[in-house]
């Protein structure tokens, strides 16, 4: 996203895959609606590389708190399980819904900070992969770094028999983080191009989950986004996404659009 974002385009900002939120000069609240061909977020697809509807509610005051809500429609797949010979479905998240709160600024045209939390609560969800991070960004002219960590997680700790996200192997755990360094160019007053690259680390990677398995779920991403404002009929971007491993094993570039508009 850009370097400097208005309260219209703070919960789209989560698409980037790091928060960057620098609120308006006044109390303000907005909205932001947006569809997109793929959701990616930090170089993974959330709608099984199918399209999704997504929009926000946001409040951003005079010193730069703000809070807002984001939502989006998911597809995590089904799995089965095999227990006793009785085979069970245990269903994905079909919806994503973000709450989340911070405090951002800008000092001058080039200079901004960002710090805050979010929840990433998805519905209809047995795999108990709800988790909440902490992040923080700061971004000098054109160039951006962030980082983000898990602080709390819904672990199974024996809630749910079918759930999958253990304490112990499970990815999206306390202790978790990701990354980004990010160049955005403006190209003229309705066109920028911008490019990220991070790491996702996971708590649990390397750990032993059979004999002679270990689990594997580091990995890199980059993004390389061309956006066009088009003012009132909001702005539409071309990306193409790559991480270096994919839970479906699929690791190709990921070529995807979109488009977001704030009320």
């Amino acid at each position: 996203m850009k370097n400097t974002m208005t309260a219209a385009g703070i919960s789209a900002a989560i698409l980037a895959g790091g928060l960057t939120m620098a609120p308006a000069a006044s109390a303000d609240f907005s909205a932001n609606i947006g569809v997109t061909s793929n959701y990616v977020w930090r170089g993974a697809t959330q709608t099984g590389n199918g399209p999704a509807v997504q929009g926000g509610f946001d409040y951003a005051s005079d010193i730069g708190i703000y809070v807002g809500t984001w939502v989006s429609n998911v597809n995590f797949g089904n799995e089965a399980d095999i227990d006793g010979g009785v085979v069970s479905i245990r269903s994905g998240a079909e919806s994503e819904v973000d709450v989340y709160a911070g405090w951002g600024m800008d000092f001058g045209d080039n200079l901004g900070i960002d710090l805050g939390y979010v929840y990433y609560g998805y519905t209809q969800n047995e795999s108990g992969s709800n988790f909440g991070e902490l992040y923080g960004s700061f971004n000098f002219w054109w160039f951006e770094v962030g980082v983000a960590g898990t602080v709390n997680d819904q672990s199974c700790n024996g809630a749910d028999l079918n759930c999958t996200n253990d304490e112990d192997t499970g990815a999206f755990v306390a202790g978790d983080y990701a990354y980004w360094g990010k160049v955005a160019v403006p190209l003229g007053e309705t066109w920028s191009i911008a490019g990220t690259l991070g790491e996702y680390k996971f708590t649990n990677d390397g750990v032993t989950i059979a004999p002679f398995e270990k689990t594997d779920y580091n990995y890199l991403w980059w993004q390389i986004d061309l956006t066009h404002f088009m003012d009132e009929y909001g702005d539409i971007t071309m990306s193409v996404s790559q991480a270096d491993k994919q839970a479906d094993g699929n690791d190709s570039a990921k070529i995807f659009i979109g488009w977001t508009k704030g009320f």
